[in-house]
């Protein structure tokens, strides 16, 4: 990512002077309350031979404050005890801070500035003492042994704030206060029992009740998530089981735990610098910044304690009061001071947080504070006893694509807010920075306060609450599977996000990350383990010479089944209730399937999202004469009927010979043998079973092809099989192995090297970058570098840049002058449906279409060239001739004039012949057998997640295919070419005509 950080950063090529910025960008940032009065320094790592580290980095921190005529600079992270070893080897005791703006309060920087607006003017006072201290640090000596010379960074404190949007809807007053309206249905499906579930409505949005049908315990206590906020409410009816408790409860004013933090049993009020004891007696855990239920409503969406017939039910509060995950408690915006934020994540790593949600950020776009990056840093390497923990922060309310920051960093999770309708709210920022979307409008939790003590509630709105919805939802993640990596989460959490593109306005399309959080699908992938590991590409054998003569490699045994390039369509209409639907689809007879080259290319499908609505599949790659098992299961038992409203499910196959182009496999089935109201269409053939299958219904069906067509041609034996090469060792694809010019050609060094992607000699030469370039025969000739020399013939060339490019044969000039065959091409091929287009010219005006004959080599599997006979087009008026090779996979009444000669996953060379003339061979590499499509492990765009797994995620749950596929990574390669699979090209391949990239 991109990104403009004001901060002041020592040059790396001049050790001894800093890199300042502008004095007029330092002027725009305070006039915009976007400098909090600190400066904050890095200093650099002490010469060999100093004897006491902590004295030298603390006076040389001293000397630059004073020199700024700053007051006195203390650590930024508080010694860590046992830790501390690790932490220096991070840096993080060579962090100082000195306070350069004026006092303004006598109880603190921020006593009693209880608005936004407030702070911002007490900020842009003090921010002008910080950029005027930085002013002096700009023409101070800066040479080596100077003070200023020796830090590695230098940069100003920036504002922060919470991220929530006030003048919320008030509901305090207690549980008792507030009517509960539980429907029977969601008596009947297992709704929590708390008083305020009903007005819980995003809830319904995310899925909160698939999340806990996935994870009934609802959260563990192992799992710890630490609230980096206003603090907690202790007190809260709703926050008597989930509180984290610490080593250090004693309450004696010492370290017991030797940490480095006195007091810490909850937590720790870093912006004041005090702890707590058990219970916060004293109230050290609750801070303002203008809000002090910030953290407590924060808190409560997480952790409030669910099936307590209270109040609200907490994302990973666990269940019928029995506990769930642990609230550790990080105060940043205290009663009199906001700060300690880099000093709090580092804090709730070493303390056992797995989790941090953080509601808050920068004031101003642009800018961050380099040691919250490495706060966060650590916080994702060493929490979780160095397995690596996952920190999550809101997007923002500024309605804006602006880069703020924490949230767009790379190694958090953004969180954008969506109302109860997927739709993005009016304040959220939006932007490819965006991760993850998640309700923030009108969301209800715990507050401090109300008609009773410790029973108050709100709805507040703004990204502050998105926030701890993903960070409770992670929580029931890792509760549900405490053996999941950081990264295994994060793919679960983005793979099975609900795409939300079609409910925004187009401004925001494809801003909102991954989609909505969908709990009932996140919770579920995790609690089954990560999402399967794509597949690698082996390296290729050794290749070693052989001195006896090869040996016939037999024919290879037939698979026991027809031809399966069929597709089927699935097609379910749902009722009230369709998260509740889902379907399988297998071989009925496990061992018959075996016998078949390919699987159906979708084994499941559901649940669904929408009420009443109609939802097809398409499976492809579905055998001829084999039978199949599709089962239906409706969760609840009570199927898709009745008194919730009938739905429907049919199968169906295309049949050009029916009247409405349809054969029906299975159904149209409707309602319910039980209630006597089961129904079946006008087509369907046999016993009615009903739409309504209750816990499971399965159906059996076989596809028979109505009529049967000349076969392809026949494997032949081999001798010795060229080694064929695709994916990642073919970057070119025309089916030679990277490494195929060999180390004894003269080209090694020209063409088969890494500038050129060890693609085999068909590179530019030196100059050309991508994972695909490409001679002049290459699809991707164009973005060479120096395109003028890809001639191979020039031998003597040398990338050094010595050797002028050869010069190109002049073009014939004279019609006679050309060959008997030219411009012959493949125009497209693809597997499913099973077609290919091919195109000639030749010298002749007007040849008869009738002599043109297929040759065709497979390369993949050995053998001689084998001829084919083909139906050609009449000669077009510009001089033209086409032959197109269609399947059985293509519906048609007549017979096929040219069968499709091609195998999948095959490497073929073809040229035409008339007589004795031959045109030029051109290589035909055809689309992926299903299951040898790779995607690639390297490629990603934007941010490192989003790669070929984070897109099929997407895809699959109904994301917009050409909008994410059309996606690029700084190489300009895009999603088409390095997903394949994921974008769902698998069956086709490029138009390799005129380089226009275009698919057929």
């Amino acid at each position: 990512m991109m990104r403009r950080l004001l901060a002041f950063s020592a040059v790396a090529a001049v050790a001894s002077s800093l890199s300042l910025l502008a004095t007029d960008e330092l002027d725009v940032l305070n006039e915009a309350g976007g400098l909090d009065g600190l400066v904050k320094m890095k200093v650099k790592v002490a010469p060999a031979g100093v004897a006491n580290l902590d004295d030298y980095y603390a006076k040389t921190a001293g000397d630059v404050a004073t020199q700024m005529g700053c007051g006195p600079a203390s650590r930024v992270f508080t010694p860590s005890g046992k830790k501390e070893a690790k932490s220096r080897e991070w840096g993080f005791d060579r962090w100082y801070a000195t306070d350069c703006g004026p006092e303004l309060y006598a109880g603190g920087v921020h006593a009693g500035l209880n608005t936004a607006e407030a702070r911002r003017a007490a900020n842009k006072v003090r921010g002008a003492g910080a950029a005027a201290a930085l002013e002096k640090a700009r023409v101070a000596p800066q040479g080596a042994g100077s003070a200023i010379g020796s830090l590695d960074v230098l940069e100003p404190g920036f504002s922060i704030e919470l991220t929530y949007v006030e003048g919320s809807e008030d509901w305090r007053g207690g549980a008792a206060e507030i009517s509960a309206v539980v429907g029977d249905r969601r008596e009947l499906s297992g709704a929590p029992d708390d008083a305020m579930w009903a007005q819980m409505t995003n809830c319904e949005t995310i899925d909160c009740e698939g999340a806990w049908a996935a994870h009934p315990e609802g959260g563990v206590a192992e799992v710890v998530v630490q609230v980096l906020d206003t603090g907690l409410d202790l007190s809260h009816e709703e926050h008597q089981v989930n509180i984290w408790e610490g080593p250090d409860c004693d309450g004696d004013g010492s370290d017991s735990d030797a940490n480095g933090f006195v007091d810490d049993c909850h937590g720790y009020n870093h912006a004041d610098d005090v702890g707590s004891k058990k219970g916060d007696p004293d109230g050290n855990l609750v801070g303002n910044g203008g809000a002090p239920s910030h953290g407590t409503h924060c808190g409560g969406t997480i952790a409030a304690s669910r099936n307590n017939e209270l109040g609200i039910a907490g994302l990973a509060g666990g269940d019928a009061g029995a506990g769930g995950i642990r609230l550790m408690t990080s105060v940043g915006f205290g009663k009199s001071n906001t700060g300690g934020f880099a000093d709090a994540i580092k804090y709730g790593a070493d303390a056992g947080a797995w989790i941090s949600s953080n509601s808050w950020g920068y004031t101003s776009p642009g800018v961050i504070d380099q040691s919250v990056q490495e706060a966060i840093d650590w916080f994702n390497a060493e929490a979780r006893d160095g397995k690596g923990g996952i920190v999550v922060f809101a997007a923002g309310n500024s309605d804006s694509d602006g880069q703020y920051f924490p949230g767009c960093l790379d190694t958090v999770v953004g969180v954008a807010a969506t109302d109860d309708d997927d739709k993005r709210t009016s304040f959220s920022n939006y932007g490819d920075w965006i991760d993850i979307s998640a309700p923030g409008f009108n969301v209800l939790s715990t507050y401090i306060g109300g008609g009773n003590a410790g029973q108050g509630y709100q709805k507040w709105s703004g990204t502050s609450f998105s926030c701890p919805t993903i960070s409770g939802m992670i929580a029931v993640c890792w509760s549900a599977n405490n053996a999941l990596g950081r990264q295994d989460v994060l793919d679960c959490l983005y793979t099975t996000a609900k795409n939300i593109d079609d409910v925004q306005d187009s401004a925001y399309k494809g801003k909102m990350g991954a989609g909505q959080v969908n709990g009932g699908k996140f919770v579920e992938c995790c609690a089954n383990g990560a999402p399967s590991p794509k597949p690698t590409i082996s390296p290729a054998p050794t290749k070693a010479p052989t001195s006896s003569a090869p040996t016939v490699t037999p024919n290879p045994t037939p698979y026991g089944c027809g031809p399966c390039d069929n597709k089927i369509q699935i097609a379910v209409t749902t009722d009230k209730y369709p998260s509740e639907i889902e379907w399988k689809l297998k071989f009925k007879d496990a061992d018959e399937g075996a016998k078949c080259r390919h699987g159906p290319s979708m084994a499941k499908g559901g649940p669904y999202s929408k009420q009443y609505a109609t939802f097809t599949d398409t499976v492809k790659n579905v055998c001829d004469g084999v039978a199949y098992e599709l089962e239906m299961t409706d969760v609840f038992g009570d199927g898709l009927c009745c008194l919730e409203g009938d739905g429907a499910m049919q199968v169906t196959t295309e049949d050009a010979e029916a009247a409405d182009g349809v054969a029906y496999l299975a159904g149209p089935y409707k309602g319910s043998p039980a209630t006597g109201n089961a129904e079946c269409g006008e087509h369907h053939e046999g016993a009615c079973k009903g739409g309504a299958w209750g816990s499971g219904f399965a159906t059996s069906f076989t596809v028979e092809r109505k009529a049967t067509h000349p076969p392809s041609v026949s494997p032949h034996p081999t001798a010795a099989p060229v080694e064929v090469c695709y994916g990642d060792a073919d970057r070119i694809g025309d089916g030679n192995c990277d490494d195929a010019v060999g180390a004894d050609s003269d080209d090694k060094d020209l063409y088969n090297n890494e500038a050129c992607g060890w693609d085999g000699g068909d590179c530019c030469k030196c100059t050309c970058e991508g994972l695909e370039c490409g001679g002049r025969a290459g699809r991707n000739y164009a973005r060479c570098k120096d395109p003028a020399w890809v001639d191979k013939n020039g031998k003597d060339y040398r990338c050094d840049g010595s050797t002028a490019p050869p010069s190109p044969a002049p073009a014939p000039t004279a019609f006679d002058e050309r060959a008997t065959f030219l411009n012959e091409h493949l125009i497209g091929i693809s597997w499913y449906p099973s077609v290919a287009v091919m195109a000639w010219q030749v010298k002749e005006d007007d040849a008869p279409a009738g002599e043109f004959t297929l040759e065709l080599k497979d390369v993949s599997n050995g053998g001689s060239w084998q001829s084919v006979a083909i139906a050609v087009k009449p000669r077009t008026n510009d001089g033209w001739y086409t032959w197109t090779g269609i399947g059985d996979s293509v519906p048609h009444k007549d017979p096929l004039p040219s069968s499709f000669p091609f195998d999948c996953s095959t490497n073929y060379l073809a040229r035409f012949r008339r007589g004795d003339a031959k045109s030029n061979k051109i290589a035909i590499r055809t689309p992926y057998c299903p299951g040898d499509c790779v995607d690639s492990e390297s490629w990603y765009f934007n941010k490192a997640y989003k790669d070929c797994h984070w897109l099929e995620g997407r895809i699959v749950n109904g994301a917009n295919l050409d909008r994410l596929c059309s996606k690029t990574n700084t190489d300009a390669i895009s999603a088409y070419k390095a997903c394949p699979a994921a974008c769902d090209k698998c069956g086709q391949t490029y138009d390799t005509y005129g380089d226009q990239d275009a698919y057929f």
